[in-house]
């Protein structure tokens, strides 16, 4: 008993100071600043995206973006059954996007995209669930793709 105890103790103290943090817990690693962010698409990718590049605003950097954001979202069949009724679909979210550095007059230009298959369900209330996650989802992985390009060329 006292050494099942003794086990357990050593376990919590060694998995509570493995030091894991979020990857973007701090802005402190991420020498930039979004002064313009221009968003048309898709509302639901466009909520999300500005939700989380707010952070990025509060504060001017010395390399300063101006971002205009075109989100958009397809919805493709993959399998239909044999009364032609849709089965498996895939969800693409994708973001182009037009960067100007320091009010550079030069624009990059960039895509993003992601995609996912699901099955379709036969309740549309759980079908219109899932889908909103998934592509909430995919919208948060893009944001990550975003911040880690920004921050790669923040570097040049």
């Amino acid at each position: 008993m006292f050494r099942k105890i003794c086990i357990l103790i050593i376990s919590l103290f060694a998995l509570s100071s493995c030091g894991y943090t979020s990857i973007y817990s701090e802005q402190k690693y991420y020498d930039f600043s979004i002064s313009n962010l221009e968003l048309i698409g898709n509302s639901q990718i466009n909520k999300n995206i500005e939700k989380n590049l707010n952070r990025f605003k509060k504060e001017k950097k010395e390399t300063d973006y101006q971002i205009k954001i075109n989100s958009s979202l397809n919805k493709v069949t993959l399998a239909k059954n044999l009364k032609g009724t849709e089965t498996d679909i895939n969800i693409i979210a994708t973001i182009n996007l037009e960067i100007t550095k320091n009010n550079n007059q030069e624009t990059e230009k960039i895509s993003f995209s992601k995609d996912f298959a699901i099955k379709k369900t036969d309740s549309n209330y759980e079908q219109k669930n899932y889908e909103a996650i998934i592509i909430n989802d995919l919208s948060k992985l893009l944001l990550d793709q975003l911040i880690i390009y920004l921050s790669k060329n923040n570097d040049n």
